[in-house]
């Protein structure tokens, strides 16, 4: 039984901001550079949307590595966030065009990033 991990509360807190993170990143790298974004993503705020956005998941990616750094096993560590890691692909590639090439997607992630980005303030 030594090899569960004991802080379950912690791992349930861990998980989904690690969500946000890996799925935040894999669809953000369509429009990185903005140059390359989407149409509809490259004028009025959208270029200001995308280096926000890039901005909150650096810190959410920040804090909650430090997070699990102090409050989960390494092991646990590596499976949960290489689990995430390898399955966030999936929930990108079946949003809708009008979520992955439009503004109204970048929006959404900002603010799924920024209540992430609380959440985790709160949990540490």
């Amino acid at each position: 039984m030594s090899v569960i991990e004991p802080n379950w509360p912690a791992l349930l807190v861990f998980l989904p901001a690690w969500f946000v993170v890996c799925s935040g990143l894999i669809y953000l790298s369509d429009s990185l550079p903005p140059s390359a974004a989407p149409v509809a993503v490259r004028s009025g705020l959208g270029p200001m949307l995308i280096w926000a956005n890039l901005a909150v998941l650096i810190g959410l990616c920040s804090l909650t590595l430090v997070y699990a750094w102090g409050e989960l096993r390494l092991t646990s560590l590596i499976i949960a966030a290489g689990f995430i890691f390898l399955f966030a692909p999936f929930a990108v590639q079946d949003l809708p065009p009008r979520l992955k090439e439009t503004q109204l997607g970048q929006t959404l992630l900002l603010v799924l990033g920024v209540l992430a980005l609380a959440a985790m303030c709160l949990a540490v």
